[in-house]
């Protein structure tokens, strides 16, 4: 903290919260005028000595501010995480996977039979979405569920689930993480993503969108759990996003069952890679710069000692 405030900046965020290596404590110590949460973390962290949590107007709604936050809202006219797929994983915009690179990964492809997926770690997905699931493959003959091994040991447990649920466990299709500069190659071999509504993708989320994977979601109860939803309203793309548990299954069991429609609709995700708000990249830099002049001029405005607290509405 004493490093921080000896360069005198203006706003610290914060951008781990309570996770590994996080280090909370120093924002504790206001080593900056202004604190701010940030990206790692999706929920308050309920101390006073942090000003606002950078959000976005689908993740977190208005009523839910009083209820679940510390931190006083800073909302962006656009989704809140910032991306760099433009920069880092242009390449991916002119691959498209074929049958025999599938094979050589021991993969399926989505051209042959219907291909759910999920690429969360495994400690994402409760009870609740993998009864979706399963009610999923029972509606759509012939499909796979696609996970990671992440962490290995969930995979017996899961098969032993499907079992219970009286889905063929050899339904579902475990493989490792792949190598950074292969692994959304290969996602492409997929169909469709069924988001985990307990804890929703965030990056893997992002990375199924950029890939030119329909994700099916469903907005929850809290930050967490309405990723999917903030990444289909500012793409576009809301026919994915489903109203309740029930039509999650509905949607997901149509883009199965009609193939023309998935078609379609993946190429529609795929067009938007380029032409959506989504992946804009210096777009949402431009925003971002904006809301942190504005949340130094709202700091500047008032006297020593107070603290702003009022909620900040960046317009598009």
């Amino acid at each position: 903290a004493e490093m921080i405030n000896s360069v005198q900046p203006h706003i610290f965020l914060d951008l781990n919260g309570y996770t590994d290596g996080g280090h909370t404590g120093v924002g504790v110590l206001k080593p900056a005028p202004v604190s701010v949460n940030y990206l790692g973390f999706p929920y308050t962290l309920a101390l006073e000595q942090f000003d606002y949590i950078l959000t976005d107007r689908v993740v977190t709604p208005p009523e839910h501010q009083y209820r679940c936050f510390q931190e006083a809202f800073a909302v962006l006219p656009r989704m809140y995480m910032v991306t760099s797929h433009q920069y880092s994983h242009q390449q991916v915009l002119a691959s498209q996977l074929s049958l025999d690179e599938a094979a050589e990964h021991s993969l399926p492809h989505h051209s042959q039979q219907v291909v759910f997926a999920n690429f969360n770690h495994l400690q994402k997905v409760g009870p609740a979405t993998f009864g979706l699931w399963m009610a999923t493959l029972s509606a759509v003959s012939n499909s796979l569920l696609w996970l990671l091994r992440f962490p290995s040991e969930a995979e017996a447990h899961l098969k032993a689930a499907a079992v219970r649920a009286g889905v063929d466990p050899a339904r579902l299709l475990f493989t490792d993480k792949f190598p950074s500069d292969k692994h959304l190659t290969l996602k492409q071999a997929a169909s469709v993503v069924l988001d985990s509504l307990e804890y929703n993708g965030h990056v893997s989320g992002l990375d199924a969108l950029w890939v030119g994977l329909p994700l099916v979601t469903v907005p929850g109860d809290n930050m967490a759990r309405r990723c999917g939803a903030s990444f289909l309203v500012h793409h576009e793309l809301t026919p994915m996003l489903a109203r309740t548990k029930e039509d999650y299954v509905a949607v997901s069991t149509s883009l199965g069952q009609r193939k023309a429609k998935l078609r379609t609709l993946r190429t529609r995700v795929e067009g938007q890679r380029e032409d959506g708000s989504l992946f804009d990249t210096p777009a949402w830099v431009a925003s971002f710069e904006r809301m942190l002049r504005l949340m130094w001029d709202e700091r500047a405005s008032k006297g020593d000692g107070e603290q702003p607290r009022r909620h900040l509405v960046l317009a598009g």
